[in-house]
């Protein structure tokens, strides 16, 4: 019996559970909108970069790497624009400039006399001005390349100059370049040299493709700069001139070029970092090789038995190309994607990249869609 106010069994009733803070607010119902939207559009960016090839230019200084990257920019029809032709064209001329000084400190004393007066123009000229061109100055050059024998004699046998082998071909086009409102063409742009500095990236679309293509200097001080651009590596292209076997590095003159690409090629080949990626070796200046033998025989260099002239030529690229492929430590592991290439030739490069889309990229990028 229950006491006085005392309320006798009730009927069995749920227990009411009130938790505090489970509806969330309107500001926390944006804020999560906002992080989906931002993962989703994270997800997105990486899908379609996933979609990009992404192809590092590798070699040595003077190898012609960043020729070869200009042609990438004129296979994807992307015309240079007026101020880039401009800054070519103030480029062309100092590399005259420049070629031609050291081409007169080499002749010394042996110029000819009734010559003398131009070498004096041309070597009091500053080839750190912006542009260091005038008619004096053209008028100098044009006199000592078509007058001087010597001059032709030094640049022939330039073992141990710096200079572009293009300088040649501005030489011969002085007075085209000379001319008032002169805007280099493709043909110049691609043999315009400006030593590469730092890292150069162009992502441009070839035959429906996108590609990215990084490009960083050759020189040694520059190569510290390459692993910040390993990762995401479709393939490599590394670049190598099979020409120098008969000169120096610019940065070290008791180095051969050929030697340095060799060595170098066997680091990058073998490097673990590009495990996942393809391996494309490009045996550049095929042209100028042609030149070379006539001067330059390549008997005795790298251990070749033969007579190396000109009438080898087909010999002695072979055998670069089998030192090349001698610096892979595990062949089976390691497939080295090989072409002879020659950069100033938009239609050979054409073919090459060609080439190299149906063997080492479709291997790599079937996942892709890419074939």
């Amino acid at each position: 019996v229950p006491l006085a106010g005392q309320l006798g069994p009730q009927p069995s009733q749920p227990l009411a559970l009130f938790t505090m803070g489970c509806c969330p607010s309107e500001e926390e119902n944006v804020a999560r909108a906002k992080t989906k939207l931002v993962e989703r559009m994270m997800q997105e960016e990486k899908r379609k970069d996933s979609e990009i090839i992404k192809i590092l230019f590798l070699g040595t200084g003077e190898s012609g790497k960043s020729t070869i990257f200009k042609q990438m920019q004129i296979l994807a029809n992307i015309d240079f624009q007026p101020h880039e032709r401009e800054n070519f064209r103030i480029i062309i001329r100092r590399n005259m400039v420049q070629a031609m000084q050291e081409i007169l400190d080499k002749v010394g004393e042996r110029l000819e006399g009734n010559l003398k007066d131009s070498a004096k123009v041309v070597g009091e000229s500053d080839d750190l001005e912006e542009d260091v061109w005038n008619a004096k100055v053209s008028n100098a050059i044009e006199s000592l390349w078509n007058e001087s024998k010597i001059v032709k004699d030094v640049f022939i046998k330039r073992e141990n100059l710096h200079f572009p082998d293009t300088v040649s071909f501005f030489f011969d086009e002085i007075q085209r370049i000379t001319k008032p409102g002169y805007l280099p063409n493709n043909n110049d742009i691609l043999r315009a040299r400006n030593r590469t500095t730092g890292i150069n990236e162009k992502t441009v679309i070839i035959r429906n493709v996108k590609f990215t293509f990084t490009d960083v200097g050759g020189q040694r001080n520059e190569r510290r700069k390459w692993i910040h651009c390993f990762d995401g590596v479709t393939a490599v292209m590394f670049v190598a001139a099979i020409s120098e076997y008969n000169q120096v590095l610019y940065e070290d003159e008791k180095t051969g070029r050929l030697e340095e690409a060799l060595e170098e090629f066997h680091r990058i080949v073998n490097d673990e970092c590009f495990d996942g990626a393809g391996i494309i070796l490009f045996l550049n200046k095929i042209d100028m090789l042609e030149v070379n033998l006539k001067h330059f025989p390549f008997k005795d260099r790298f251990g070749y038995q033969g007579k190396g002239t000109i009438e080898e030529l087909e010999d002695v690229k072979r055998y670069i190309h089998d030192l090349f492929l001698e610096q892979v430590d595990d062949p089976d592991k390691r497939h080295v994607y090989t072409y002879y290439t020659c950069g100033l030739d938009t239609n050979n490069i054409d073919r090459v990249f060609r080439a190299c889309q149906k063997s080492v990229l479709t291997k790599n990028l079937l996942r892709m869609g890419f074939v």
